[in-house]
């Protein structure tokens, strides 16, 4: 089960962090530079990766016969071909960080368009003439001689050769960062006297060099480290000198897809320009607000148990060894999130509603320490009162303490943040009925008395009512995305009922369907993110609209 968990959870990060690289690099004008190019390129293989690797082998898993996973199969061959697209690809921004950072003058020069694409073409052709072409034929036949050789060939082109020289490139960067540091120091100490623009200047310069070199460094490493296990296997499986285990080759395919993983966040982390850029788009002071870190909380819970749920039950439909009942893995599992999301919006409705109804006394009493215990709060709740007691509870034999439990379980997370829920609701409509009334009698007020823009003294008002119905929309799709659950924890507990599998595989999309709606909600009825929002897509259209002029061969069009 493991395997599943961790293949899924790097898959989707490969692919959201790929995507949202490559995002950043296509619509920022500031990220449009030469090293960027070849980040785009390796975002994009590494993408291909995420889509191509882990969820062929997921399929193959149980569909061995229509997809087999040997050398054989289309999966090695389109899995492979963009990991050594991936390779290729990183071979080739090492290049250019290498000559950018030893030969600055030369690189500047040298460096035109032209080869750039010449480059970049070349990482993705590579693997498609040393590798996919030639596989096609070589393993159909039945030639031994012909598939040593070209075992030899591929393992040493894609996978030796690359980790040889990677490993000469860290320790060439490392002589090379020792002396950047050696002459920022002795630089520093030249010019200490002198004008201290100068200074920064200098000093910025040479942190930009050892940005870079830490950035290879880094990407490298972690490359060499996750394809030792490749490197040992493709060794026994050309020689025959030694058996691979399966939780080995389990373990070599986890390593392939977090690999590219992780090189995304290498880039958010230590290149300075992704990084400012980065900063710029999540550092928005104006969401900086007490309600949305409950909300951030919330869509975390939502993020995990997305996850950790569905994609468990689509396992287990095909393999039995992974159990769904409540004595499994996963039910502990999903449901620990599950509850989490449900006490993150306990919190989240309680936050908002005491701004509704105390807003002078709330500014005072919602202090930054007590906002991090009630994040603290909704996440430690779960695990403490669900998570831990159920790995006792569900794997002994006593029914009375099971019974007990299930029912204290559902009490707790079910059955009393629904009813609470449902007061709640109840109470919210009676104030938003009265604010209505008030909303409207003032206006008339407002227009009596000649104001000219009326509608400016009732935005406070507007903004409580907008707060309300977001408010009261959750509640209302929590209550009936759980009204199913809770039949069904009635029916398991009491043994009155039984719940038929139409209505179990129901229950289970409409908890899917709960965690992907509060979002929606959020960004359509939460005033600040929609204008957030709103903001982001007209910057990406007049960024659009700046390119299209600036590269159109006529300066005489004009966009309409």
């Amino acid at each position: 089960m493991w395997f599943f968990i961790f293949g899924w959870l790097f898959t989707v990060l490969t692919v959201f962090e790929n995507v949202f690289v490559m995002y950043l690099i296509i619509t920022r004008p500031q990220l449009r530079v030469t090293s960027n190019w070849f980040v785009l390129s390796l975002a994009l293989a590494d993408f291909c990766v995420g889509l191509s690797y882990f969820p062929l082998l997921f399929v193959s898993s149980f569909f061995p016969s229509q997809l087999p996973v040997d050398h054989t199969g289309n999966w090695f061959k389109i899995s492979h071909t963009f990991l050594y697209s991936s390779t290729a690809n990183l071979c080739v921004l090492t290049a250019d960080r290498y000559l950018a950072v030893t030969m600055p003058l030369k690189y500047l020069l040298r460096m035109t368009n032209k080869k750039l694409l010449y480059l970049i073409s070349l990482a993705w052709i590579a693997p498609l003439f040393l590798f996919t072409l030639p596989s096609i034929f070589v393993y159909s036949g039945g030639n031994e001689l012909l598939i040593f050789g070209f075992e030899m060939f591929r393992v040493s082109i894609f996978q030796l050769v690359p980790s040889i020289l990677f490993i000469f490139a860290i320790c060439r960067l490392c002589f090379i960062a020792r002396d950047i540091s050696r002459k920022e120091a002795a630089l520093m100490a030249q010019i200490s006297y002198n004008f201290q623009p100068q200074q920064n200047a200098t000093r910025k310069k040479c942190k930009e060099k050892k940005a870079s070199v830490n950035m290879i460094i880094f990407i490298i490493v972690f490359f060499v480290l996750c394809h030792i296990g490749g490197n040992f296997r493709c060794f026994c499986y050309v020689f025959k000198t030694c058996i691979v285990s399966d939780g080995l080759k389990r373990a070599i395919h986890i390593f392939f897809v977090m690999n590219s993983a992780v090189n995304p966040v290498v880039y958010a982390v230590l290149k300075k320009d992704i990084k400012r850029e980065l900063m710029k788009m999540c550092a928005i002071p104006r969401l900086h607000v007490k309600t949305n870190w409950f909300i951030l909380s919330l869509a975390l819970a939502d993020f995990c148990f997305g996850l950790s749920y569905f994609p468990m039950i689509f396992t287990s439909y095909f393999n039995a060894q992974i159990s769904t009942d409540h004595s499994g893995l996963w039910f502990k599992i999903s449901h620990t999130f599950l509850y989490s999301s449900c006490v993150n919006l306990c919190v989240l409705i309680t936050d908002k509603y005491i701004t509704v109804m105390k807003p002078l006394r709330y500014d005072s009493y919602m202090t930054r320490k007590r906002l991090l215990s009630a994040l603290a709060l909704a996440w430690i709740t779960p695990f403490l009162l669900f998570t831990v007691p159920s790995f006792f509870t569900y794997s002994g034999r006593n029914d009375l303490f099971t019974f007990a439990f299930e029912t204290f379980r559902v009490l707790i997370f079910q059955l009393v943040p629904s009813v609470a829920f449902v007061l709640i609701t109840g109470h919210l409509f009676l104030i938003a009925r009265r604010i209505s009334q008030k909303e409207t009698l003032l206006l008339a007020q407002l227009k009596f008395n000649f104001c000219e823009h009326p509608k400016k003294r009732v935005k406070k008002i507007k903004e409580r009512k907008a707060s309300m119905k977001m408010i009261f929309l959750i509640i209302l799709f929590f209550v009936l995305c759980h009204i199913g659950g809770n039949y069904r924890c009635f029916c398991f507990t009491f043994k009155m009922c039984v719940a038929s599998e139409t209505l179990k595989k129901v229950i289970r999309i409409c908890f899917i369907l709960n965690s992907a709606v509060n979002p929606l909600v959020y960004a359509f009825l939460k005033k600040d993110m929609k204008r957030e929002l709103k903001n982001v897509a007209i910057g990406q259209k007049l960024s659009l609209v700046k390119a299209f002029k600036r590269n159109s061969p006529d300066p005489a069009i004009e966009l309409r």
